[in-house]
């Protein structure tokens, strides 16, 4: 009685053998059917319970994936996340590091969400409200309407030019389906920063925008950038959350 099959190597250096167990489940006769052709790169055999195997992919039961993770230097103007997949992903969520340029204090920065085509929506319809907290209890509080941009903290770059912000902005992008009618809303995010430098040590931001436009307006992306300079280097992590 054969137990394994011993296949010796082309050249002659080594071989593969398949072994039967000691025993089947109920000593039953088992027969394994090899599919008709090879599977693709990545892929793995599975069977159907009746002895058929074939090639299939491995399938992504997780709903929070890690989609970019990157680090870098002279971003310039403004980081842009484009081509976004809101088929898949119900909202977003990116950690973040900026460290702004050395061109002057005073460097604001903004957000706005891009279209499906990859290009800043510019129109006035963003709103926005921030909580800036000093470390010294002072509070600032902005409230904007009908802006061409969404302003997501107080200045960085306003002691030092070795002040930068750490961060997480959570972003929920309007899309077809989503049934909001004109003015009412659509894309959204929300927002906490960290600022801390050589001077001042610590301050923060909590914020919020949306998007108020007629629901037909879909967003497949978003982007970060300064009102003046830009930023030097930068990390960050996206996740996006399926749903």
């Amino acid at each position: 009685m054969t137990a394994k099959i011993k296949l010796n190597a082309a050249s002659g250096g080594g071989s593969i053998s398949l072994k039967a167990p000691s025993t089947t489940t109920s000593n039953a006769a088992v027969e394994l059917q090899l599919p008709v052709a090879d599977g693709s790169s990545g892929q793995f055999m599975k069977t159907d319970g009746s002895g058929n195997l074939a090639f299939a992919t491995v399938t992504d039961t997780n709903d929070y994936v890690k989609l970019q993770s990157v680090t870098g230097a002279d971003l310039g103007g403004g980081l842009n996340i484009d081509s976004l997949d809101t088929s898949t992903y119900r909202a977003f969520e990116m950690y973040f590091a900026f460290l702004p340029d050395s061109s002057g204090d005073g460097q604001y920065p903004y957000m706005r969400f891009r279209t499906t085509a990859g290009a800043d929506e510019e129109g006035t319809h963003y709103s926005f409200a921030y909580n800036f907290n000093y470390q010294d209890d002072g509070i600032s509080y902005i409230a904007r309407i009908n802006n061409n941009k969404a302003g997501l903290t107080h200045t960085v770059g306003s002691q030092a030019a070795v002040e930068g912000m750490t961060g997480v902005i959570r972003v929920m992008l309007n899309r077809s389906g989503d049934s909001f009618n004109a003015g009412s809303g659509g894309s959204a995010a929300w927002w906490q920063i960290i600022h801390h430098n050589e001077v001042e040590n610590m301050r923060s931001t909590v914020g919020s925008c949306v998007f108020n436009n007629s629901s037909a307006v879909n967003h497949a992306g978003f982007t970060f950038f300064l009102g003046a300079g830009g930023f030097d280097n930068y990390k960050y992590s996206l996740y996006g959350l399926k749903g």
